[in-house]
């Protein structure tokens, strides 16, 4: 009777090592802050800041580009994007701007209705 070895599977080598929790919990803490200032923001457009009128455009635009930061922090650690296979990034990317083209098209199109 002949015996058969196999040999243990070990991981490739480029294997990249996930996060600890002291990461988890610092990207958590930065999040906190980002979302104290979207909530900042928002009050202070009504109010002079530093002898100055917020109008609520540059307001708007701020927000989102906050918005656009906290999106990129969940989805690179909490979504393992950072760590994951390119091609997961790909889909995520792909699909991202396809939701940004379609909100786009609606808001066009229902804002050219009136």
């Amino acid at each position: 009777m002949t015996e058969v070895t196999q040999e243990p599977v070990t991981a490739p080598e480029t294997q990249v090592h996930h996060p600890t929790p002291v990461q988890y919990v610092q990207v958590a803490v930065v999040l906190c802050l980002l979302t104290a200032m979207e909530v900042s923001l928002y009050y202070m457009q009504d109010h002079k800041v530093l002898g100055v009128h917020m109008t609520p455009g540059p307001v708007i635009t701020l927000l989102l580009i906050i918005a656009a930061l906290k999106v990129s922090l969940v989805a690179s650690w909490y979504m393992h994007l950072k760590t994951d296979a390119h091609i997961f990034r790909s889909y995520f990317v792909i699909g991202l701007f396809g939701a940004i083209i379609l909100y786009t098209v609606v808001v066009l199109t229902f804002s050219s209705v009136r």
